[in-house]
């Protein structure tokens, strides 16, 4: 309902209509629709680390780290698309990239799982925004190809259509946390 309708215009009628059960049912697991997108945020963030995780051997290099994030993201997107959109919208609008604002949970532990992945090949602490701002360029380039799969593409002709592209954002990634 929030994808459909939006955050805001979406009741608590909407939602228990669409799940078909009553409102009673509904405020024994919430108290607004505000515990149900925070639930359905974490959820996907968690899905998404899970990906992320992937078989759970760690990349050569920086690079393939990164493409390895961004394959995981666009597997995600493949799979939850409704999900990625919400989470992109609320973490785009939570992870701020001043350094005075803490980004709250779940966003924050997204962003350590980021940060642990690429730490190994930082040499030294790596700077907190730089991982604030892989987390927006992850979720902001994959949601570019979006396009290619309203137009009926199947997942084999987007990978292969976006991977020159994922090389190209991996590579600056990759440079752009080093330095």
């Amino acid at each position: 309902m929030f994808g459909t309708k939006g955050f805001d215009a979406t009741t608590v009628e909407d939602i228990t209509e669409r799940a078909d059960v009553g409102k009673g049912t509904f405020y024994r697991h919430f108290t607004s629709k505000n515990e149900v997108m925070t639930a359905l945020v974490e959820d996907a963030v968690e899905h998404l680390i899970h990906r992320m995780c992937g078989g759970g051997d760690m990349p050569p290099t920086l690079e393939d780290t990164v493409l390895q994030m961004v394959d995981a993201h666009v597997g995600f997107y493949g799979d939850r698309p409704a999900q990625f959109f919400l989470l992109q919208e609320r973490m785009l609008s939570s992870i701020q990239l001043d350094p005075q604002d803490e980004p709250t949970e779940p966003y924050a532990g997204y962003l350590a799982h980021l940060g642990q992945n690429v730490a190994a090949f930082a040499g030294g602490p790596l700077d907190p925004i730089k991982v604030r701002r892989l987390g927006r360029g992850l979720m902001t380039f994959v949601s570019l190809f979006a396009p290619f799969t309203t137009m009926g593409m199947n997942r084999h002709e987007v990978m292969t259509s976006i991977d020159p592209l994922r090389r190209v954002f991996a590579a600056r990634a990759a440079a752009f946390l080093t330095q």
